[in-house]
Formats: C-alpha cells, sequence, structure tokens
C-alpha cells in the first residue's frame, strides 16, 4: 500500500514541478535538481565530503515526506471532494517545499559548491540553447537587462523559431519528393498513397490535417 503514494507523488511531481526557485525552467525540474545532489553524480565534482552528502539525502528525505504526508489518501465521506480540489492544493504545497529545500542546501553547500550545482543545472537545462537564460529572472537582474533588452532578446528568438520552422518545412518537402522521384518506382508510390487515401479535413476552415498531400 505504501508504494501506491510514491507512485501518484511522481506523477503529480511530473507535472507540476517548477523550476528551481525562478531560475529554472521545467525542462530541468526541482526534483531533479536535488536527486542530481543526492545521487552521488556530483560527489566528485562538487568534492563533497561524507558529512554533506548525508545532509543533502536528509533534506530530500524530509522534503520527500512532507510531500507525502499532504499528498496522503484522505478517507471518510470528505475524500471525493478532497481529491477534487488536491492538485491546486498540491500545486500550493510544492513551491514551499521546494523552497525549504533549496534554503537547506544553501546552508550544506559552501558557496563555490553552490555556484558550481547551479552552473551544471542551468547547463542541463539550457545546454542546447544557453542564450534562453537570459530570459531568466535571475539572469536578467544579475546582468542588469534592461527591458528594452529583454524584449528584444525575445523577439529574436520569436523570428529565429518561425525561421527554423520554415526552413524545416522546406527539408521535409525536399526529403518526400526525393523518396517518392528517387527511391520509390510509380507503382509503389500510388500504392503507398493509397494506405493513406484521401486528405482527411477537420474543421470549418476544411484545411487538410492528416494524409499525403499532393
Amino acid at each position: 500500500m505504501a508504494i501506491r503514494p510514491l507512485i501518484i507523488l511522481s506523477f503529480w511531481l511530473c507535472l507540476l514541478s517548477p523550476g528551481l526557485g525562478e531560475d529554472f525552467n521545467v525542462q530541468f525540474t526541482d526534483s531533479q535538481a536535488i536527486e542530481i545532489l543526492v545521487s552521488g553524480t556530483l560527489n566528485k565534482e562538487l568534492d563533497l565530503v561524507a558529512e554533506q552528502v548525508d545532509a543533502l539525502r536528509n533534506i530530500s528525505e524530509h522534503r520527500r515526506k512532507t510531500l507525502l504526508q499532504r499528498f496522503a489518501s484522505p478517507s471518510g465521506p470528505a475524500a471525493e471532494s478532497a481529491k477534487q480540489n488536491r492538485p491546486p492544493k498540491y500545486a500550493d504545497l510544492l513551491p514551499e517545499a521546494n523552497r525549504q529545500a533549496f534554503k537547506a542546501i544553501e546552508e550544506v553547500l559552501l558557496p563555490h559548491q553552490l555556484k558550481r550545482w547551479k552552473q551544471i543545472v542551468l547547463q542541463l537545462t539550457h545546454g542546447n540553447e544557453p542564450n534562453r537564460a537570459l530570459l531568466l529572472p535571475s539572469v536578467v537582474h544579475q546582468l542588469q537587462i534592461k527591458p528594452e533588452q529583454e524584449e528584444a532578446i525575445k523577439q529574436m528568438f520569436a523570428d529565429a523559431e518561425k525561421k527554423i520552422q520554415k526552413m524545416a518545412e522546406e527539408i521535409r518537402k525536399e526529403r518526400d519528393e526525393q523518396i517518392h522521384t528517387r527511391v520509390l518506382s510509380t507503382k509503389q508510390r500510388a500504392e503507398f498513397e493509397n494506405l493513406f487515401g484521401s486528405p482527411f479535413r477537420r474543421g470549418a476552415s476544411g484545411k487538410p490535417r492528416v494524409g499525403i498531400v499532393p
């Protein structure tokens, strides 16, 4: 019976965990940021001593127990209504549990260890696109990025995304044309198109959603 709350908790953590404080987004959750500390992965990187490792595990365990205690399945006449209200209440509890955990972690790690941990989490979050970190509140504050600079960065990302989507569409179109003209025979292409049939249209606009469109 004890396994069920753990499974449910893991499910809600995946859905509701925000980023570390205001510094990290949902690509790398609070749970993962803490787990990478307690898993031993960073023991050598941060040069953690045994006392620190034990303290970090205790912090993680305390956080887990706090969340499980709040998320325990209710019983009695009010059980159904409690279930309906659980998600928003749980979402309200989670940030506070995280803040307490991170505050405790700051007391365990030395300044250079804390800095390196945050660097690693930032890399795991934005490693593929480091410049997205320029939009994080803490980075905006630390670099003293002006509102007009922040807006310009957002616009550049939006413009680049549109170009990337357009290029991706062109590349896919070119790929598909090459497959059908250079690889498949006329008969094979006809049989393949017959597998899909005519494009399925849905909605008032009649815009094709699926199917092979000439």
